[in-house]
């Protein structure tokens, strides 16, 4: 067993678990000790040999990419009370909380109060639109909006055709590929995610504008 990688190992692991054919599998964060390359082989792996056999498995990650990329469903916990339950795309999408809004992926939060159908007065953006909700509002509702970072541009003067608001970039981190830029307005942090070869164009401390459209809003209620 020694002379066996962590790779080697989880996929005799994985034989062990299934040889007797089973009718449930759980997989308690199996991939936790891998490095990141075997790690995202063996996500390739378990989903590839799960769906040839069509064995229901249950895989616990603190991994949100490892959860989205891997499952047909999720289930978002928090404090022992399931939060959400969907499928990948709706959880990132249209979160059921602000918990899960700012639990999976990165997001932008602000605090906004409803004007009208469709419409809502945010301290941050000002008054903007928004795609229609998940559940129904009523005027002078405290709410929350989410807008994903890579629904957000960048750009040096405002776009046209698109809601813009000014911002001022504290800090860039670089991926390669895409880079995050937070900055900030008004005291609230915004973060924006762009591709890579867009982050030579912008420095630390420079002032710019962030703009959207209204369908990249997602209203939360709580």
């Amino acid at each position: 067993p020694a002379q066996l990688s962590g790779g080697q190992q989880q996929r005799v692991a994985l034989a062990r678990a299934l040889v007797f054919e089973p009718e449930l599998v759980l997989m308690d964060e199996p991939l936790g000790a891998l490095d990141k390359n075997l790690r995202e082989q063996m996500q390739i792996e378990i989903k590839r040999i799960q769906k040839r056999l069509g064995v229901t498995t249950i895989f616990v990650t603190h991994d949100q990419t490892e959860a989205m990329s891997m499952s047909d469903r999720v289930v978002v916990f928090s404090n022992g009370a399931i939060e959400q339950a969907a499928a990948p795309v709706e959880v990132y999408h249209r979160p059921a909380s602000r918990f899960v809004a700012d639990f999976i992926g990165e997001s932008n939060l602000f605090e906004a109060v409803v004007t009208g159908p469709g419409r809502v007065d945010c301290a941050v953006l000002g008054p903007v639109s928004h795609a229609p909700a998940a559940q129904p509002l009523s005027n002078g509702q405290a709410v929350t909006l989410l807008i994903r970072p890579e629904h957000l541009q960048l750009s040096r003067a405002p776009k046209g055709g698109r809601c813009n608001a000014p911002m001022v970039i504290d800090t860039i981190v670089n991926y390669g590929d895409n880079a995050v830029v937070i900055g900030h307005k008004d005291g609230a942090q915004i973060r924006v995610r762009v591709p890579g070869a867009d982050v030579v164009i912008l420095k630390e401390g420079d002032a710019c504008h962030v703009s959207w459209t209204e369908d990249a809003i997602f209203v939360l209620d709580r």
